[in-house]
């Protein structure tokens, strides 16, 4: 008799022949542990104790599903989310100190999108009807989610009393709340009132002896659940806490983020903390990364106050533009509002000589009234309205007035803006008597250049990091678009008009927002061209504006379905960049001669060689105007008789005269009754890429996104880029003509400051996914009021690796090594140093340098293992753990590198199961398991990586043990477990220090998270605790499970030598409820043993095998072969023990099994 001893010192071991495997070894450990335990002991097999529940009653009714988590590592909190079916889907939290639960976000929290119908009735009395119907179209009733809410207008004492109520439900359900309603008030109700939806008309009926009065009835249809969580885009570890922030994506909607001390207080009153709650409901875009800029410009007045105090004028000199911008109760910062339309110089012109048709008045404004327009509101989540001054298109912006929530008398200020419909609370005065803070050129942006979509995120260094982004979107190419200038005839001389300067062009464009005013690339249509001038007509006219027009005819086609607003822009002069216009009498014009020394003299006569001719700008200079000379420059000359009219290249200044190039014009003196209008110009240079200037207008999508979406405004004005006076010459009967400027004001005539607001281009790109692209955000400062995590500048971009990034992980921060984030692919790794740059000295040892760069050394980490299945990276101690189905490996990332630690002994295991995982369908493993991602996690107590596997069959499919056609009353199953290839659902752990694959477990949890030496897991939608229910052992998630040891016996000196096995012998505290034992070769044998077959002896529990079930050489059932068949031959004899043992501790110490060399192998040894 030989007996083989096993001690459970190694691991599970698949890949090797079962001849071979060491003696230490075994095929499969199901649901037991070999470990360091919470009672002490370590290599031994025990059970473990059962989970319990942390979150009894704390989730909605309907089936929940936890698809992510994070930890806030400070406050010791697993944070987690929970996808419901019906809809309410939420954020939860749990204190793993204090055992607390908290509910941080609800579905219900938050304003749904809504589209609003009314019907207006009169109800009651003998004038009145007994029925109203109600048709509502558009939206699809069944399956909607509906509010309903009414306000009624009683007559007699009760004239204007309204009642409103809101509710969220079915459209079925809220009409019967309605009339609960309408019969629960006295006032308006008196014999019943019924609705009845008849398809898509809802019926009201009520007696005639009723009174309503006149009743608005509101449907508001509430789509795009605010959450939207989704089962197949899970969030995973794609959520990250920061300070009190939480930060998540999920690729399916934008990405978001919620303070969760304001959450957790919103939902739990009692809860004490320094964030006040969020007002409910809470608006969804509150919980975006991006916040939502200011929309409406604001509006502007210039005025004159004629105090003492307000005797200096600091306006009159300077056009400016005013815009403002919103901080959020998280600090965040948004975008700018589109620029107010300009506000030009105050006119201020120095009259002389040949002047205009009427006395121009100078303005005497010292004062700009300011108003945010009254369609602005303002969220509850804004905390600070800062207004800035621009001065000029290319001035600096500075802060002139902030109105501070913090402050009563401006919350007060906001509270009536937002309840207003026709006024304006929120006004300042601006007399640029005070310097402001001025706003970083980073911050002068009219949308935040945040992705739409992002597929994985990690904050690091208080920056956010958010990679294989999707940006922008795809401009639609149909427009109703069309412009038309205006020619205006009937003038007042003593002013100064707006106007479109004569023979030129401007292109006319259509550009789209969404709610966060990102925009897609502007659409032009074809040029305005400005054919009206006034050049010696016999009255005056001029361009003073276009009007623009859209149609609705087409909208659904015309306006994008993401859009929620619309401009209409223009683009700069496209011929000119410069003019300067002025007047000459026409005997005042001379030839010019160039001397040889340079010098420059003057003839009445033409000569061919001369060098040009001479016009007198005496005009100009004496408004203050002076020209200098830019090479390229042209003269347009506008004679009132004879000579008609010409352009000229613009040669050089000479004293008071502009020379332009030489033409025959007869002899000069020219007649003293005539005039010469000329224009000074700079040709514009042609460019590829037009640019499109807002014009202080924007305007909104009614219906945004839906079907029935159109444009508000179907057509405005927009106004002209140069001044104009108008003048007069009585040489001949009256001639009008245009003095053309660019500036109303001479001591700015320079400055050509026209309404130009932000810029739009053409985008032939349009929507783009940068796959393999990260970005980062500006940075965040704790316990501070700076939080630009939603700022990511367009340079804030590295193009990381060539293959789409799947994971973003930040390791462990060791001086050593750095601060290191895993790029982590579909097909390799690499490894971003983060303000750090990797030196390699000539030793060849790294070192670290500090880099500028946010993103530094990046490097391509050997053996390409990527991953399909990005839920399945974690980190933990600085390693980094995932699993690769296309390579068949779980990895892990250390300091030293990547090793695929599938390789310690079940290799093939994994490059199995990753094969059938590819082959099989999600929707496959959805419906066997409930969910199809692989989930991972670390029990750092006991030192294990865990690894769940879905099954990728049902138990049914499984094979069972052979001779069994049921299950026996004392085994729990038939299914032959000694291999662990068998495509059923596990839970495996690795002994990370021992790298070991020590067990599975066949619980599947949902998801896994770990917390302070703790591991926990969720199963439909519930938290529980691992390892700390000692009531009931190897009961998770409720349900108990058996430990099964599969193993095999062998001699290494004799491992192929063919064993008659006998007995089993095992130190343990209670005996196996089903012992297997089988054998393949030579022949397919097996015997099994139950717990009234082992003895007792002192401490070991001893069996003899029974003979095989299966033998051919005896007759009757398999129970009965068990007593006359024959005896188990083996070169490798496999037996599982089955512990059915659930309310104490199970511990095996050994195993051990006694055989004897088969007689026909004797001669072999011998030998």
């Amino acid at each position: 008799m030989i007996d083989s001893k096993k001690l459970f010192l190694g691991g599970m071991n698949t890949d090797d022949s079962p001849l071979l495997i060491d003696n230490d070894a075994y095929l499969n450990l199901i649901n037991g542990r070999i470990a360091i335990s919470e009672d002490g002991r370590n290599l031994r097999i025990e059970n473990t104790k059962g989970t319990d529940l942390l979150t009894n009653g704390l989730l909605p009714s309907g089936d929940n599903f936890c698809i992510g988590s994070t930890l806030d590592t400070v406050r010791n909190r697993i944070i987690y989310f929970n996808w419901n079916s019906g809809g309410e889907h939420g954020i939860y939290a749990r204190d793993v100190l204090t055992n607390q639960n908290y509910i941080v976000l609800l579905n219900s929290n938050l304003i749904p999108t809504r589209v609003t119908c009314e019907a207006v009735f009169f109800g009651g009395g003998s004038n009145y009807g007994t029925t109203a119907n109600f048709t509502y179209s558009g939206v699809s009733i069944v399956g909607d989610v509906y509010a309903i809410s009414f306000q009624r207008f009683s007559g007699g004492s009760n004239f204007g009393v309204s009642v409103t109520t809101t509710f969220e439900e079915t459209l079925e359900s809220a009409l019967a709340r309605l009339v609960v309603l309408f019969n629960a008030d006295s006032t308006a109700i008196a014999n019943g009132l019924t609705a009845v939806l008849v398809g898509t008309t809802i019926q009201f009926d009520f007696n005639s002896v009723l009174w309503l009065g006149a009743s608005v009835i509101t449907l508001a249809e509430l789509t795009n659940k605010p959450l939207d969580f989704s089962k197949d885009y899970r969030i995973d570890r794609n959520a990250r806490v920061i300070g009190d922030l939480l930060y998540w994506t999920d690729n399916y909607n934008p990405p978001r983020k919620i303070n969760v001390e304001a959450g957790i207080v919103t939902n739990q009153p009692s809860y004490v903390t320094n964030q006040q709650p969020y007002f409910i409901p809470i608006d969804y875009k509150s919980i975006q990364w991006i916040k939502r800029p200011p929309i409406y410009p604001i509006e502007w007045e210039k005025q004159t106050d004629g105090s003492t105090s307000a005797s200096i004028n600091l306006i009159e000199n300077n056009a400016l533009f005013f815009t403002y911008q919103y901080q959020f109760r998280d600090n965040e910062k948004s975008a700018l509002a589109t620029y107010s339309k300009l506000v030009p110089f105050n006119t201020k012109l120095n009259p002389y000589g040949l002047q205009a048709a009427g006395t121009i008045v100078n303005d005497t404004f010292n004062l700009i009234n300011l108003e945010i327009p009254v369609g602005e509101k303002i969220e509850s989540d804004i905390v600070l309205i800062n207004i800035y001054v621009k001065y000029g298109e290319n001035g600096k912006l500075s802060l002139i007035k902030t109105f501070d929530r913090r402050n009563s008398f401006d919350e007060a200020a906001i509270d009536n803006h937002n309840a207003s419909s026709t006024t304006s609370f929120l006004t300042s005065f601006f007399r640029n008597n005070v310097e402001g803070e001025e706003l970083p050129n980073a911050e002068i942006v009219e949308s935040d250049n945040l992705p739409l979509l992002n597929k994985s995120i990690e904050i690091a260094r208080n920056r956010l990091f958010s990679a294989n982004n999707l940006y922008g979107y795809t401009t639609i190419l149909q427009t109703s678009l069309a412009v038309v200038g205006h020619t205006e005839t009937t003038v007042d001389y003593t002013k100064v008009y707006n106007a479109f300067k004569e023979n030129s062009s401007c292109l006319p464009s259509i550009s789209f927002y969404d709610e966060f005013k990102r925009k897609c690339g502007s659409l032009p249509i074809a040029p305005f061209y400005n054919t009206v001038s006034n050049i010696f007509n016999t009255s005056a006219q001029f361009t003073d504006y276009v009007t623009w027009t859209l149609s609705n005819a087409d909208a659904l086609n015309e306006i994008p379905d993401w859009a929620y607003y619309y401009s209409i822009d223009l683009s700069k002069n496209l011929d000119y960049t410069y003019l300067l216009t002025g007047a000459a009498i026409a005997n005042q014009l001379r030839y010019a001669i160039k001397n040889n020394d340079g010098t420059i003299t003057y003839s009445n006569t033409y000569n061919s060689g001369y060098y040009g001719i001479a016009i007198n700008l005496q005009d100009v200079i004496a408004n203050d105007y002076a020209y200098v000379f830019n090479e390229g420059d042209y003269c347009q000359l506008d004679f009132l008789n004879t000579y008609g009219s010409f352009g000229k290249k613009i040669l050089a200044v000479d004293g008071v005269n502009l020379i332009v190039e030489l033409s025959n014009i007869g002899t000069l003196p020219l007649n003293t009754g005539n005039l010469l209008k000329y224009t000074i110009l700079t040709l514009r240079k042609e460019s590829a890429n037009d640019l499109f200037f807002q014009k202080g207008e924007i305007y909104k999508i009614n219906n945004p996104t839906k079907s029935n979406r159109q444009y508000s405004i179907l057509t405005d004005n927009i106004y002209g880029d140069v001044y104009i006076s108008i003048h007069v010459t009585s040489f001949v009967s009256p001639r009008y003509y245009n003095k053309e400027m660019m500036s109303p004001n001479y001591l700015r005539f320079n400055d050509w400051e026209t309404n130009n607001g932000f810029v739009n281009i053409v985008d032939n790109i349009g929507q783009k996914l940068l796959p393999t692209t990260i970005a980062f955000s500006d940075t965040i400062i704790l316990q501070s009021r700076t939080n630009n995590l939603n700022k990511f500048q367009p340079t804030n971009r590295v193009d990381s690796t060539t293959s789409p990034i799947q994971k973003l992980q930040l390791t462990n921060k060791k001086q050593e090594d750095g601060t290191v984030m895993l790029v982590i692919t579909q097909d390799n790794v690499v490894s971003a140093y983060l303000g750090e740059t990797q030196l390699v000295a000539a030793s060849q040892n790294d070192a670290l340098a500090t880099s500028q760069g946010v993103i530094g050394t990046i490097n391509a980490l050997r053996n390409n293992f990527g991953t399909l299945n990005p839920e399945s990276v974690f980190e933990y101690m600085g390693n980094v753990y995932w699993v690769d189905v296309v390579n068949g490996v779980v990895a892990q990332y250390s300091p030293n590198g990547i090793f695929p630690i599938s390789d310690y002994k079940v290799n093939r295991f994994f490059k199995k199961y990753a094969k059938d995982y590819k082959g099989t369908s999600k929707s496959v493993i959805n419906s066997i398991n409930g969910f199809s991602h692989i989930t991972t996690c670390v029990d750092p107590f006991h030192r294990e990586v865990m690894v769940t596997t879905p099954a990728l069959i049902y138990e049914n499919y499984a094979t069972n043990l052979p001779s069994y056609t049921s299950v026996p009353s004392y085994a729990t199953s038939i299914i032959n477990r000694f291999d662990l290839a068998d495509k059923l659902g596990k839970t495996l752990a690795f002994d990370y220090e021992e790298n070991k694959w020590r067990s599975n477990y066949e619980f599947m949890p949902e998801w896994m998270e770990y917390a302070n030496n703790e591991l926990f897991g969720f199963k439909d939608g519930n938290l529980y605790s691992f390892n700390t229910n000692s009531s009931n052992y190897n009961t998770w998630f409720g349900v108990q499970y058996p430990i099964r040891l599969c193993a095999n016996w062998n001699i290494k000196e004799m491992p192929s030598i063919i064993k008659d096995v006998f007995d089993i012998a095992l130190e343990s505290n209670v005996k196996p409820d089903f012992t297997v034992l089988m054998s393949t070769y030579p022949n397919v044998q097996i015997t099994d043993l139950t717990a009234d077959d082992y003895n007792d002896t002192e401490g070991v529990f001893y069996a003899r095998f029974y003979l095989d079930r299966l033998s051919p050489n005896a007759t009757g059932t398999p129970e009965e072969k068990l007593y006359k068949g024959d005896v188990i031959k083996a070169q490798a004899p496999q037996i599982m023990l089955e512990f059915q043992q659930y309310n104490s501790l199970v511990y095996i110490n050994f195993v051990q099994v006694g055989f004897a060399v088969s007689r026909g192998q004797l001669k072999i040894i011998q030998k």
